[in-house]
């Protein structure tokens, strides 16, 4: 009955697909074989997370730290203007992207970061610069190591992507590299298909940014200056010289009102140049700082008419392309001597 039961356990666990395999030595070889480990990601707080790259988070502190970093390096070379801040934080943006997504790929062609990796990347970044750490990433040495394994797993995949070594040191991945034309060629041909694929979410709003600077004491003075001049030269205007006419004071500007070279002349120069504008607004890209009618409309046209109201009153009304489209109208036969319904 035995024998029996036995065989009948060998055959059913022969059905199921077991195999009986060789004797072990110990009872620990018994144990599963682990799993394979995930790629790391860095655990973080939302008001910490600067952007996520298929969902995974970057921090707030590095791109803040690099941002900070770079402003001061624009403002101790005498020169901010060679810092636009909008402009550094897409840059950032690219750069944490491709940390992720290079380093991401590495991990899954089995990369690994070794101690001897991190010793060198170390002693390259926070032990030869005082205050790397601090500046650059708010003190926080869990997301300096974080972003130091991105660092060091984009290395080496970038000569793998360039070169085809395999899972070299990331000391001597940055001596294989030249930054030479075929290397750009090579990376961009894996890394552009794999960032348009990718869905990066950005939060600048989580970023403390700078305005511009305020305009020093000499310029606020200047500008006093020059308003108080043009006060008391508008003051004594009107005390001398009441219903003063300026075709009578200034024959040119009698002559070129008698040539119709204003407002005729004029009107159709602007009427032009703002069709132009409607037409590029209206077709050109959607992005507003490509888009000329945009951009004239809003740095050009708005700040213009202020001081155009200030200087010549009301003689821009006689040649503002709205007016002129109006007055075209009315010389339309038909419409001209029409009453305005009730």
């Amino acid at each position: 009955m035995r024998r029996f039961l036995l065989l009948f356990l060998v055959v059913v666990a022969l059905a199921c697909g077991v195999r009986p395999g060789p004797a072990l030595a110990n009872g620990a070889d018994n144990a599963p074989a682990p799993a394979a480990a995930h790629f790391p990601i860095l655990s973080l707080a939302p008001e910490d997370i600067a952007l996520t790259v298929d969902g995974v988070p970057y921090p707030r502190l590095a791109i803040q730290g690099y941002l900070d970093f770079t402003r001061r390096q624009a403002q101790a070379t005498g020169d901010p203007r060679s810092f636009y801040e909008w402009g550094e934080i897409l840059h950032l943006y690219d750069t944490a992207a491709e940390r992720v997504l290079a380093a991401r790929a590495a991990w899954e062609a089995g990369f690994r970061v070794t101690p001897h990796d991190r010793a060198d990347f170390s002693t390259y970044t926070i032990d030869s610069t005082p205050g790397y750490l601090q500046e650059l990433y708010g003190g926080s040495r869990r997301s300096f190591d974080w972003d130091a394994d991105l660092q060091i797993l984009m290395k080496k995949w970038m000569v793998y992507i360039t070169h085809g070594e395999q899972d070299v040191s990331w000391t001597h991945a940055g001596e294989l590299m030249s930054a030479d034309r075929r290397e750009f060629e090579a990376w961009d041909a894996w890394y552009l298909p794999v960032r348009r694929g990718a869905i990066v979410v950005t939060y600048p709003e989580r970023l403390e940014r700078e305005g511009e600077n305020p305009p020093r004491v000499g310029v606020i003075l200047v500008v006093l200056a020059a308003a108080a001049a043009l006060g008391f030269w508008l003051r004594s205007l009107g005390r001398g010289r009441r219903g003063s006419n300026l075709l009578v004071r200034r024959p040119w500007i009698d002559g070129l009102v008698r040539r119709r070279v204003y407002p005729e002349g004029v009107q159709g120069v602007v009427l032009v140049v703002f069709l132009v504008m409607m037409a590029a607004l209206a077709l050109g890209p959607p992005l507003s700082h490509r888009n000329l009618g945009s951009v004239y409309l809003w740095i050009f046209w708005w700040p213009l008419v202020p001081f155009l109201l200030f200087f010549t009153a009301r003689s821009w009304c006689a040649v503002c392309p709205i007016a002129t489209l109006g007055d075209m109208a009315q010389r339309i036969p038909g419409l001209g001597g029409r009453r305005t319904p009730r």
